[in-house]
């Protein structure tokens, strides 16, 4: 993916992000709100009950039974899977001070042709945006790269009107390779021979 494609920051976006700057740079993820949590609850407990009994229960049939349980399990390992990744900053090796990294990132945005936006207060943030790509509300993924000492990082994740669980293809991962191999041409293979790395 070269272009996500344009868009203005959204501004409750730029003002939680400012907050959370500190808790990303030390943990590299999102903290976990409690809304997401209580929202999270019926889909982990309340829902696959709910269909065990529906579904399962009065089935006789063994095969059903196991097979069922097996399906059920292995969609809710993909949702936790994705709600992770969309959470959790890939960590990209610089090896250049803040100040230093900033360029370099606006740099590799530039040259690359992605349409990017950056934080007002905290210019360590970039952002690019995707198009609208939901059918019936917003619905756009968001990459986020924060600059910092001697590392980039870099998230990916869907930003939308209404909670459900992520299931598309996240695209920071592909960013963050063209990253990684943009900074090996640009400073050398010795300052970025580490591979992408999560702390």
């Amino acid at each position: 993916m070269k272009q996500i494609g344009a868009s203005t920051p959204n501004e409750q976006f730029n003002k939680e992000i400012l907050g959370q700057l500190s808790f990303i740079k030390k943990h590299l993820r999102y903290p976990i709100s409690r809304r997401m949590t209580l929202l999270a609850l019926p889909f982990l407990t309340v829902i696959p009950a709910l269909l065990y009994f529906l579904l399962i229960a009065p089935n006789s049939n063994y095969k059903a039974q196991i097979l069922i349980p097996v399906l059920l399990g292995l969609l809710l390992v993909v949702a936790l899977r994705r709600t992770y990744q969309s959470l959790h900053f890939l960590s990209i090796p610089a090896h250049r001070l803040f100040s230093e990294n900033i360029v370099l990132l606006q740099q590799f945005l530039t040259e690359n042709h992605f349409a990017f936006g950056r934080h007002p207060e905290a210019p360590e943030v970039f952002m690019i945006m995707s198009k609208n790509i939901g059918r019936q509300k917003e619905e756009r993924e968001i990459v986020v790269f924060i600059a910092d000492d001697h590392r980039i990082l870099i998230n990916s994740h869907f930003f939308q009107r209404k909670f459900r669980t992520p299931i598309e293809k996240l695209h920071h991962k592909q960013i963050a390779a063209e990253l990684k191999n943009w900074l090996k041409t640009r400073l050398g293979k010795g300052e970025t021979s580490t591979a992408l790395s999560r702390s």
